[in-house]
């Protein structure tokens, strides 16, 4: 009825009429009223109808600060009202308007019988807040009815009665839980007052006082209660500490120089009450003490909160104690983490972190910003060896010039692995301010790692200062110095040091002589000349690998009269340097070489130079054993057949001829050799001998042709490969003829590979399959889907890789194999479909209507992951639209798939959140337990308190599990 009232009074209605039957009243502008109106509302609280007088109070109480005196008289008059519902409408309306005037009628009401009466006079009382009604309110403080006592505790606060302090001290010392909760909050309304007599009862005997005592002098503030706060928490041992604790927060910086004393405790829970007080008041002053808890602490749960306490006031001091800690317990190490997150960068540390335990190889160092360079800055000045290792190498890898300074004062650390990690990182950065201090550690005394290291360094920065003291390091007696600064100087292009790098390829040790060849291959040209000057005194085998790899055509006279050198080794680097040049007048004096030996080399040459001369010599070679290949398994080097083979498809179709002519003249070795290098020439002229040694007694000649026919994939030889594939008595051949068959793009094929997916053996079967597949066909891909599950691992990897590569055409059987009733090939379909991306979309979301629950479950998880990939808006609000309906469905399957979707794509759209909230009420428990974990991962604050619900009333123990987790990493995520 009130409801309906103030619809109508807040219309403007322009006229006023009324009935025994129905009654209507004009529109009130409650800012500015007429008086027309105001006439209307004083005449209603005289009407005969009791339900009007009420809503006539009530209107006027809405009037607020615009009320006239005669409304107020109208209202003070109808505290006379006969019936108790109109005086009470009349006793609020008036609290609300706030008016003196009506306090001594108000007081009268305190004395009515009826008890509603009394407690809505002295509620109205309070919200006036004027002191003149103190001594009537703490008169009726005793009153017989519990809600009028209640209410009158309140007013005193409201009216901020410093007289009734002694009596509200009284009562809360002497009082119900409730009444001590009310009085504390009349004597915070109170405010300063209240502060001395709440510090006399802070050592009241009952714990519940000495908590809402606490909260109270919290909430005043005032600085007088520090230290007796502080004296409290000392000798508390029970309840209240958490209370005492939060009071002191309240106060704020001014309380920290007056906890500080107390932090050498040996009370381990006071000491963890004083540091996460002084976290949460966040005061730089206590850094000092919380740094001598991160460096002597061994209680580990004080340790952790110091670290907490040191995060939440993020002042920089801290950071050189807690870093170290990183090395100290792993346990430790994600709380170290987000302490020095919110100091500095969480990148930076978290790479910093992944470094120390060793995953240093591929981090993204050079991502990290200025806030970052100047924490490990801090962390390479850290006592502990490892992290200033750590850091010396992370500061180089930044390629940042504020790290220089830093590490140039590294090279003077005792441990000599810090000095060479800072020498690495000066190379990294290459800033000339570090030449000097590099040079000077080019001496005798300086360690042979770190000394080789700034000579490399050196190269890097490329300072031609330095070239000087890299020339004298190539004579140094470290052979580790003497190769890097090999390498240093060709970098450089430093042409003085071809001569010294010539002399090192005579070095007595190897590694020096390579690192020689590499220097003087980086030098280029200007070294022909000087090396062919010094061939005779000089190591001849570096010395053409340089001239090879330098394609020196000065050379090749020189190293064709090397071809006959006695030393086997030389003759082959010639043949070999020959090769590489590429110059056509060395073929004649390499085929030469050739009848005379067989050198790998030699062999190797002439195939490069693609030396058809040498074709009928080459032929000889393939009769010698070699191993048989498959596609994953190619011929072994440094044997003269395979040498033969690799120089002969260099060659080319020249070579058809000659390999035909041994198919049917060689022995068993030399036509299968021949075999393959027709199958990898693709020449179809070789097809119809190839089909002939189909027959050939020796099984390794058989399994050759058809991989030589498979590659060549001409259709003429269809028919004769499915007879092998079929026929042939040799398990392998037939294997490998299947396999062929899959490389033939022919209709008649089909025919076969559907029916070798029944061969006995599962090899013919997987080969066939991966064919179909291939082509599109479904039954190669359900077959491909069975071996998802493989028990071999390569088989395993293959199918996957092959369904991916087929993409779009496999969609179908995979959406058909999230149903399978091996969970790990649903999960591995899942996933492949994933992979293939785009395309999939609109299946899966086919999918989510199908019949099929379990499919439901893996569609929604897949459409959740390809919402993130996918760029298109309009796909990913049809995903969101699917994934809330599916929230819905009849099957726990669908509804739990949504709802692990949902988590995954960790949106905050307030659209999902309430659909997902909802999810916390469904009767199956894994739907409970899937919503609980993705508002958990989203981390919406809004699911707090319906998680913290679940957590301590659900039935299920896993349930509850999941949603403290929940509620713990929501928390998290609002800490930091």
């Amino acid at each position: 009825m009130r409801f309906i009232f103030l619809s109508i009074v807040l219309l403007f209605v322009a006229t006023y009429s009324y009935s025994d039957e129905t009654t209507s009243f004009p529109t009130i502008n409650i800012n500015q009223p007429t008086a027309q109106p105001i006439a209307q509302i004083i005449s209603n609280l005289k009407d005969n109808d009791e339900t009007m007088r009420i809503q006539a109070a009530e209107i006027a109480g809405e009037l607020s600060g615009a009320v006239c005196p005669s409304i107020i008289t109208a209202l003070i008059h109808a505290l006379n009202d006969p019936k108790w519902r109109v005086k009470k409408s009349a006793i609020l309306a008036l609290g609300k308007i706030g008016s003196t005037e009506a306090i001594p009628s108000l007081l009268n009401c305190i004395k009515d019988e009826n008890w509603i009466i009394r407690c809505k006079a002295v509620y109205s009382l309070g919200e006036i807040g004027s002191a003149e009604a103190t001594d009537a309110i703490i008169n009726i403080i005793n009153d017989e009815d519990e809600s009028v006592r209640q209410e009158a505790i309140t007013a005193l606060g409201k009216i901020r009665a410093t007289k009734a302090i002694p009596l509200l001290i009284n009562i809360l010392t002497h009082s119900t839980d409730e009444y001590i909760s009310l009085v504390s909050l009349s004597l915070i309304k109170i405010g300063t007052p209240s502060v001395i007599p709440l510090l006399q009862v802070l050592d009241n005997k009952n714990p519940q006082v000495r908590q809402k005592v606490a909260y109270a002098l919290g909430e005043i503030h005032d600085s007088r209660a520090i230290s007796p706060l502080i004296t409290a928490l000392y000798e508390e041992d029970e309840l209240p500490r958490g209370d005492i604790s939060a009071a002191l927060v309240k106060m704020g910086t001014t309380a920290v120089p007056a906890l500080l004393p107390y932090m050498n405790t040996s009370d381990m829970n006071l000491k963890g009450c004083l540091v996460w007080i002084l976290g949460e008041i966040g005061d730089k002053q206590a850094t000092q003490s919380l740094i001598k808890i991160l460096a002597l602490e061994e209680n580990q749960q004080i340790l952790k909160k110091a670290i907490w306490a040191s995060g939440k006031i993020g002042d920089i001091e801290a950071l050189p104690s807690l870093i170290p800690l990183l090395k100290n317990d792993y346990r430790l190490e994600e709380s170290v983490i987000i302490a020095i997150s919110r100091i500095s960068d969480e990148k930076t540390i978290r790479l910093f972190a992944s470094a120390l335990r060793g995953e240093e190889t591929f981090l993204p160092w050079e991502e990290i910003n200025e806030q970052g360079i100047a924490l490990l800055i801090i962390a390479a000045q850290d006592k502990n060896i490892e992290i200033k290792r750590c850091a010396a190498i992370a500061l180089g890898k930044t390629h940042n010039k504020r790290a220089v300074e830093t590490l140039i004062s590294l090279l003077d650390d005792t441990d000599w692995r810090t000095q060479r990690n800072a020498v690495i990182g000066l190379g990294e950065i290459g800033d000339e301010r570090a030449v000097p201090h590099l040079t000077n550690l080019l001496n005798p005394t300086t360690i042979w790692t770190v000394k080789g290291n700034a000579v490399i360094s050196l190269g890097k920065i490329k300072d031609i200062k330095s070239i000087s003291a890299m020339l004298q390091s190539l004579k140094d007696e470290d052979s580790f110095t003497r190769a890097c600064a090999s390498e240093a100087l060709g970098n450089l292009k430093a042409e003085e040091a071809i001569v010294p790098l010539i002399e090192l390829l005579n070095d007595e040790d190897t590694f020096v002589q390579e690192a020689a060849v590499s220097g003087l291959i980086n030098l280029s040209e200007p070294c022909i000349f000087p090396l062919l000057e010094s061939i005779d005194r000089t190591n001849k085998i570096n010395a053409f690998t340089i001239l090879g790899k330098l394609h020196a055509v000065d050379a090749v006279d020189m190293l064709i009269d090397n071809l006959s050198n006695k030393n086997q080794k030389i003759a082959g680097k010639a043949a070999w340097a020959l090769g590489e040049i590429g110059e056509t007048r060395a073929i004649e004096p390499l085929i030469e070489r050739l009848k005379d030996n067989n050198l790998p080399q030699v062999i190797e040459a002439v195939g490069k130079l693609k030396a058809e001369k040498a074709i009928s010599y080459l032929i000889g070679f393939l009769g010698q054993e070699v191993a048989l290949p498959t596609e994953t398994a190619p011929l072994s080097d440094g044997e003269a057949a395979s040498i033969t083979i690799s120089a002969m498809i260099n060659i080319g179709t020249p070579c058809v001829p000659f390999l035909i002519e041994i198919l049917s003249n060689g022995n068993e070795t030399a036509r299968a050799n021949a075999t393959l290098i027709l199958g990898q020439l693709k020449d179809k002229r070789a097809v119809p001998s190839l089909v002939a040694m189909l027959k050939d007694n020796e099984w390794f000649v058989r399994a050759a042709v058809v991989i030589a026919l498979g590659e060549i994939a001409d259709r003429s030889a269809l028919g004769p490969l499915v007879g092998a594939a079929m026929e042939d008595k040799n398990e392998d051949v037939r294997i490998y003829a299947s396999n062929a068959l899959g490389k033939i793009d022919d209709d008649e094929v089909i025919t076969f590979l559907l029916i070798a997916l029944d061969d006995p053996n599962p090899d013919i079967q997987f080969n066939a399959a991966l064919a179909l597949g291939e082509r599109g066909y479904l039954e190669g891909m359900q077959l491909l889907i069975e071996h998802l599950n493989d028990q071999n691992r390569v088989i395993r990897k293959i199918a996957i890789n092959r369904l991916t590569l087929i993409g779009k055409p496999a969609i179908p059987a995979l959406i058909k194999a999230m149903g399978h009733d091996d969970n790990i090939i649903r999960k591995v379909a899942t996933d492949i479909l994933i992979h293939i991306g785009g395309d999939t979309i609109i299946p899966l979301l086919q999918a989510l209507d199908g019949d099929q629950k379990i499919i439901r479950w893996y569609a929604a998880i897949a459409l959740g992951s390809l919402l993130k990939k996918t760029p298109d808006p309009v796909e990913q609000e049809k995903i969101v639209l699917a994934l809330i309906r599916n929230l819905n469905d009849d099957s726990w399957y669908g509804r739990g798939g949504a709802t692990i979707a949902i988590g995954n794509i960790s949106t905050n759209q307030d659209t999902l959140i309430e659909a997902l909230l909802k999810g916390l009420n469904d009767a199956n428990g894994v739907v409970r337990i899937t919503t609980a974990e993705a508002l958990g991962k989203i981390g919406n604050p809004r699911a707090l308190k319906p998680l913290t619900i679940l957590s301590n009333n659900d039935t299920e123990s896993c349930v509850r599990t999941a949603a403290k987790t929940a509620v713990k990493r929501i928390q998290k995520q609002v800490e930091e």
